[in-house]
């Protein structure tokens, strides 16, 4: 019983050192670092020297930019006076026309010309800035292709700006027409104006007149009836009789010519001067239409613009692309990486080399 509680299983003595032998510490990385270091350091030299190869060939590009601003012509009718003037074309349609139309036209052109040297790949890209009238060319080239590159982009735009000049110059004379029409007709109104306010001027005088001549022929009567009565009172003979019949008629055609004169004053003229008053009033808002709608056009002939170009042709001023010592950075990095893991690959290598004659 003592032997068999003394006695150790050799097998299970052996299990843990076999279990502590699995295990991995970081003196055992360290050592292995240590020993393949030449792996490490050879990889992280190769990275190294790629990466400085790649920033000495790689081309020096620089960014070119130019930014247009898309011009006014007429989109709506004359008397919807708030939508006379709009945008010339939408500002992606024009962006799309420059990289699609112009831009390749300009470079068969000058390529046919033999102004360019090379055969360009026009990689310029035309976007139209939100909510705004702008559009941006940019494109990034390498350095012995700026020039090329400037001429074809500041040869495409002036091709557009001369496409909408022309469309614009039309749209300029219909505005100077349409004004010039607006200022006639205020002015045919005013003379219409004019001639209706005398006309009620002479309504009000001729009302004045009636009034007069109403009172003079009241007086004429008053005149008259007193004669009459004069007559009436002695013993009358032919020529009183007479008298008295010519008194008769002057009066009758007194009260005629008063009941027509009243008749006038009270019914023709306020018909004639309310008609008067109508059509002026109508006139006058005629004219305030009309004087507005000059008054628009004027202004938006003022306000009216042109394509342009309002941030000229310009090229960035360091190179673009990542900078020389991030790339290095990043390979030597990359290549440190790399060699921790061959060193560790190589050392696996080993033991698996050394664990097959072991075995067996």
């Amino acid at each position: 019983m003592a032997n068999d509680s003394g006695a150790q299983d050799p097998r299970r003595a052996g299990a843990e050192p076999r279990m502590a032998d699995d295990e991995i510490s970081l003196f055992d990385v360290w050592n292995v670092l240590v020993r393949r270091r030449w792996i490490v350091l050879t990889v992280f030299a190769l990275a190294l020297v790629t990466s400085v190869i790649v920033v000495v060939m790689r081309p020096t590009t620089y960014r070119l930019s130019q930014t247009i601003e898309i011009g006014d012509v007429e989109v709506g009718p004359v008397s919807d006076l708030n939508n006379l003037l709009g945008r010339l074309q939408e500002e992606e349609r024009v962006a799309n026309e420059l990289e699609n139309l112009y831009i390749p036209a300009v470079q068969g052109e000058l390529t046919e010309s033999n102004e360019l040297q090379t055969n360009l790949d026009p990689s310029i890209s035309a976007q139209a800035v939100d909510n705004t009238r702008l559009v941006r060319m940019n494109v990034e080239v390498s350095e012995p292709y700026v020039s090329a590159y400037e001429q074809l982009m500041s040869n495409a735009t002036d091709r557009l700006i001369a496409a909408h000049d022309a469309a614009q110059e039309s749209v300029r004379h219909r505005l100077q027409y349409l004004v010039v029409e607006a200022q006639n007709e205020a002015a045919n109104i005013r003379d219409l104006l004019e001639t209706r306010q005398n006309e009620f001027n002479r309504v009000s005088v001729e009302e004045v007149l009636i009034e007069e001549e109403i009172e003079d022929i009241q007086e004429l009567i008053k005149r008259t009836d007193a004669a009459r009565l004069e007559v009436f009172g002695g013993q009358p003979n032919v020529s009183q009789a007479m008298s008295i019949m010519l008194i008769a008629n002057e009066l009758r055609r007194a009260r005629q010519d008063l009941s027509a004169l009243r008749k006038r004053r009270k019914i023709a003229l306020p018909a004639q001067r309310d008609e008067i008053q109508d059509e002026i009033a109508s006139l006058e808002r005629r004219l305030e239409v009309a004087e507005g709608k000059a008054e628009v056009l004027e202004t938006r002939m003022a306000e009216f613009t042109g394509t342009s170009v309002v941030v000229p042709l310009k090229r960035s001023d360091k190179p673009t692309g990542t900078p020389w010592p991030v790339i290095c950075v990043l390979g030597g990095i990359l290549g440190l990486v790399a060699g921790i893991l061959a060193a560790f690959f190589a050392e696996f290598v080993s033991a698996a080399r050394a664990y097959r004659p072991a075995r067996s």
